[in-house]
């Protein structure tokens, strides 16, 4: 710990005497669109004041509430072209966040250096014990197209301050918003000691990727699949105000930023600006670099650390077991409730199936009542009409029968009068 510390305040020093220059390196970007720093000097003076400081020229203060630090105002996305992409709905987005650098001053608050090379996101990135964590460059991190950054990852760390990183859990790195989420940065002490620097840039195609953390990584550390946003190059600045996701796709506004006395003109000047008669302030490095009784303080703070990092997990540990209880009870009363209704559905099945088969009874049976009534009511017909017919033969039978009798009586009657006559003229006359 202790030779470590000693290596990390010798490249400190080393890396404190090279010269303070603003990144001004150029590169192709494969846009035919060539510009100058009057670009930005015109387009963002209405959302922040110029000042001209003594070590880096001219930089940018936005126009912001108190508390506010770049690159927490938006969240990040996959692009398959540069790799990790910040995007963000403010209005100066498309500048300060793909060009240059970002310094902090007691005074002034965080101020931004234009730069002439446009990146994904220009920051440090850190990451371990649950959290990753990003801060702004230091104007004083230089980029070259055929090197990368003239410094390694420690070296970035002696140029950032713990308290500038926005540090979340690795859970949350893909939320909207992120800044919402971000750790308190009275606990960025702390937190750094359980990270190590994995800043990653590399130069593909004449284009700047971002490559500190791959697509694996971050699903394995989020737990879910991440998007794949496709990049639309716009021609203006008007086209793309900010760089916010739209859909599966973002627009971005990339021109060549060249000097103007590579273009033959005379330097610009920011349309309305103060002179601020001084460096911006160096506090930021001699808080990296620390005092000997910080330094000597740190085992104890590494312990503290880890010990907050078990503490942590282990809590974690505890809610992750309740989070799968009452998934298993979710399940549990889930298999349950389909279980009922399940039997609910057999139970109304069945239901169904018995009223439909009383119903077929009850038809069946008013079929057969109301035949029965039928072939009744045809037998009771039917004996009406044999009736009728017997009572008519009976009737036809008597009046044949008195016919027959009236008859015979006249036939009788005919044959006794015949008798008398025959008698009266067999008897002989009286004298």
């Amino acid at each position: 710990m202790r030779w470590d510390h000693s290596l990390r305040a010798l490249a400190a020093a080393v890396i404190l005497a090279l010269p303070w220059t603003a990144p001004v390196s150029a590169m192709p970007h494969g846009s035919s669109l060539q510009v100058d720093v009057g670009l930005f000097y015109d387009d963002l003076a209405a959302y922040g004041r110029w000042y001209e400081a003594d070590d880096y020229g001219w930089v940018w203060h936005p126009r912001v509430s108190t508390g506010w630090r770049p690159y927490t105002v938006g969240q990040w996305a996959w692009t398959d072209d540069y790799g990790l992409m910040w995007t963000s709905d403010e209005p100066y987005s498309w500048a300060v966040y793909h060009y240059g650098r970002w310094d902090f001053d007691p005074a002034l608050g965080w101020v931004w250096v234009p730069g002439y090379d446009w990146a994904p996101a220009w920051v440090s990135y850190r990451s371990g014990g649950g959290y990753v964590g990003w801060a702004p460059l230091s104007p004083r991190v230089q980029w070259d197209v055929g090197v990368g950054f003239r410094v390694g990852g420690v070296q970035l760390d002696a140029y950032i301050s713990p308290r500038h990183y926005c540090f979340v859990d690795e859970r949350r790195f893909l939320e909207r918003d992120i800044g919402r989420y971000a750790v308190p940065v009275s606990r960025n002490a702390t937190v750094v000691n359980v990270t190590r620097n994995i800043t990653n840039f590399d130069v593909s195609g004449g284009r700047v990727r971002n490559r500190s953390l791959s697509v694996d990584r971050i699903e394995h550390a989020t737990r879910r699949q991440v998007p794949r946003i496709r990049t639309v190059e716009a021609g203006s600045v008007r086209e793309v105000r900010s760089t916010r996701v739209r859909g599966d796709r973002v627009e971005v506004f990339r021109p060549v930023v060249r000097r103007a006395a590579d273009r033959g003109r005379e330097e610009r000047r920011p349309p309305s600006g103060t002179r601020l008669g001084r460096a911006l302030s160096r506090d930021a490095t001699r808080e990296v670099r620390g005092s000997e009784e910080q330094r000597r303080a740190e085992p104890r703070r590494a312990i503290d650390t880890r010990r907050e990092v078990e503490t942590r997990r282990e809590v974690e540990r505890r809610e992750q077991a309740e989070r799968e209880r009452q998934v298993a009870r979710q399940r549990e009363s889930q298999r349950d409730q389909q279980a009922a209704q399940q039997r609910e559905s057999e139970r109304r099945r069945l239901a169904d199936q018995q009223r439909e088969l009383d119903r077929r009874r009850e038809a069946d049976r008013r079929e057969q009542q109301q035949a029965r009534v039928a072939r009744a009511r045809l037998e009771r017909d039917q004996q009406q009409r044999q009736e009728q017919q017997n009572r008519q033969a009976r009737e036809r039978q008597a009046q044949n029968e008195r016919r027959a009798a009236t008859q015979r009586e006249s036939q009788k009657k005919v044959d006794s009068r015949k008798k008398a006559k025959d008698r009266s003229e067999e008897r002989p006359p009286s004298r």
